[in-house]
């Protein structure tokens, strides 16, 4: 019975193995290549309210009006019109006030949520 078990069962041996480890590792190796690593995109949204400008009288010359936020010097108005760009300010309360042609066209203490869009006119000088 026990001859009769042995021819049942297959022995290998060692040595008709060692040829066949370096093709296994291959094909583990191929096997895990194949496997995509699942990716994730993140993306920070930027929340800050924005500030844009607009003239009373179209036919004004934005660059004559000068913006200050909080008493610094944010520039032209013209680097702010409303529809081409905006200025991104922090959430809060702010001094805005606008200068042209020697003056104080616009002196306002504004709030700004996130997310906020406000457009302020410029009035007529």
């Amino acid at each position: 019975m026990a001859t009769r078990l042995k021819t049942w069962l297959w022995y290998p041996k060692i040595d008709t193995m060692k040829p066949l480890i370096p093709i296994a590792l291959a094909l583990m190796l191929q096997l895990a290549a194949c496997i995509q690593l699942p990716t994730e995109k993140q993306e920070v949204a930027d929340l800050r309210p924005e500030l844009s400008f607009s003239l009373a009288d179209p036919d004004d010359d934005p660059n004559a009006y000068r913006v200050y936020v909080d008493g610094l010097d944010m520039g032209s108005a013209a680097s702010y019109m409303a529809g081409k760009n905006s200025m991104k300010v922090l959430s809060g309360t702010h001094e805005l006030k606008v200068e042209g042609r020697g003056r104080v066209v616009l002196q306002e203490r504004i709030y700004l949520g996130d997310r906020a869009t406000r457009t302020m006119l410029i009035p007529r000088p």
